[in-house]
């Protein structure tokens, strides 16, 4: 070894993580009327009422236009 040098030592290795938590709530928002709501106009839509999910206040808004029904009833999830 050269006098006066330092000796040159591994690197360390070191890692994190980030983790959130998650909550799950539901919502059930009936749309009374459809065949009359369908028809409000294009990027007009209904609303529901607000619900708290998470400590937040949420509220769905549909536009009418992109629903489609294949039978008397539709059911949509919505994941945030």
């Amino acid at each position: 070894m050269l006098s006066g040098l330092t000796p040159i030592t591994k690197a360390k290795t070191t890692a994190s993580r980030c983790t959130t938590g998650s909550e799950v709530g539901g919502h059930i928002f009936e749309i009374n009327g459809y065949r009359f709501q369908k028809g409000i106009g294009v990027g007009k839509f209904v609303r529901s009422n607000i619900f708290t999910v998470g400590g937040f206040d949420w509220a769905a808004s549909i536009l009418m236009e992109f629903v489609r029904l294949t039978k008397s009833t539709s059911q949509s999830i919505l994941s945030l």
